[in-house]
């Protein structure tokens, strides 16, 4: 018996191992893609989890069978993929980094700090003002405030936008290290609520979004924020309503950063019932219904006037293609009068950025070093 326990939790560790190096789309792609995002981004959770579970097994003499054998052996494979896993993502802090040392030092978090707690819901330091109303849609207009605790000057603001596939999402769950490190280094972070599809069709979405950027910018002083220094930044959907709102807004936003954002939906929505579906509950269309999905999408909108943008996005990402970063950032770079910063993260997968791993960690930093150069005065 313990050697075919054995053989099943080492199959189930090696391919947490297998999928977050390729993940897999079609009818596993939602099972995939939140198994990769845990392994890709924990290597080193990973390979304490496999070592941990290999060693009761080998002392209960599973070695002594085929099947203990076997399940030791998907062990092993399990920690090397994991410690694979790990080295990538430390590649990726290099990457991360580089992509901003235009704009000055990039210093990266206390590795000590974020190995002790990959996921945080706190800081010290910050505190939270909750469910501020800045629309008429009750709950799906609201807004948190982060902040640093006993702040007096004005404070540049990141204005956050919650991914989800338009259909679902929270304010509280997203972005959560950038959100909570920014507002330690004394940012004004800005989370909210839209309204969600298919009840509210596009363009409710952004025009929410809208409707949040000029409560910040008449409000966001009472609360110790600068509506004069405002980034907008989100990921996958929320990237998309980030970027949305950066090219179509005329004033309020210094610069915006998208995280594995999709950027043409008209290549986003391929013709199967799972694309079709969403492409039908959010914009009111079917995949071939190019002229709704162009004008709804951030590369029909790139122009010399854009503010400065810094794209991210993961190579290992199997819901929204690395393809749909590259066109829109050398689209956007062909135009643009500001700058535009890219950085494609190797093996990172989709919402990486949930969990504080190395990648997350020197993203966080890159991105702080972004934010505080498009919010600073300049001549």
């Amino acid at each position: 018996m313990a050697g075919v326990l054995c053989a099943v939790a080492g199959f189930t560790l090696a391919f947490l191992a297998w999928n977050a190096v390729h993940p897999v789309r079609g009818v596993l792609l939602g099972p995939s893609f939140a198994a990769a995002t845990f392994a890709a981004e924990l290597g080193v959770v990973l390979a304490l989890l496999s070592a941990a579970s290999g060693a009761p097994f080998w002392l209960l003499g599973a070695h002594g069978t085929l099947s203990g054998l076997t399940g030791l052996g998907l062990h092993a494979l399990a920690f090397l993929g994991a410690a694979v896993l790990e080295v990538r993502a430390l590649g990726a802090v290099a990457i991360a980094t580089d992509a901003v040392k235009q704009l000055g030092a990039v210093t990266v978090p206390s590795r000590l700090g974020w190995r002790a707690r990959p996921i945080a819901w706190s800081h010290a330091g910050v505190e939270r003002v909750d469910d501020l109303q800045y629309g008429p849609a009750g709950a799906r207009n609201r807004i948190d405030l982060y902040r640093p605790r006993g702040a007096t000057e004005p404070r540049p603001v990141l204005l956050q936008l919650h991914g989800g596939a338009w259909v679902f999402g929270s304010k509280r769950v997203q972005a959560r290290p950038l959100m909570l490190h920014l507002a330690a280094a004394g940012w004004v972070c800005a989370p909210i609520t839209y309204r969600l599809a298919p009840r509210a069709q596009w363009p409710a979405q952004l025009d929410d979004c809208r409707l949040a950027l000029r409560w910040l910018l008449e409000h966001v002083a009472e609360y110790g924020g600068d509506p004069k220094r405002i980034v907008v930044t989100g990921g996958s959907a929320g990237g998309h309503l980030a970027s949305m709102l950066a090219l179509t807004e005329e004033r309020g936003i210094a610069g915006c950063v998208p995280f594995y954002a999709p950027f043409d939906l008209t290549t986003l929505f391929a013709p199967d019932p799972l694309s079709a579906g969403l492409c039908r509950a959010v914009f009111g269309c079917g995949p071939g219904d190019r002229e709704v999905l162009a004008r709804a999408s951030p590369l029909a909108h790139v122009s010399r006037s854009a503010p400065p943008f810094f794209v991210i996005h993961g190579t290992a990402d199997n819901l929204v293609p690395v393809t749909q970063a590259r066109g829109f950032v050398k689209a956007l770079s062909a135009v643009s009068l500001s700058p535009v910063l890219y950085a494609e993260l190797p093996g990172a997968v989709h919402a990486f950025d949930v969990f504080r791993g190395p990648r997350t960690m020197a993203t966080v930093a890159a991105v702080q070093r972004f934010a505080e150069w498009a919010t600073t005065p300049r001549a």
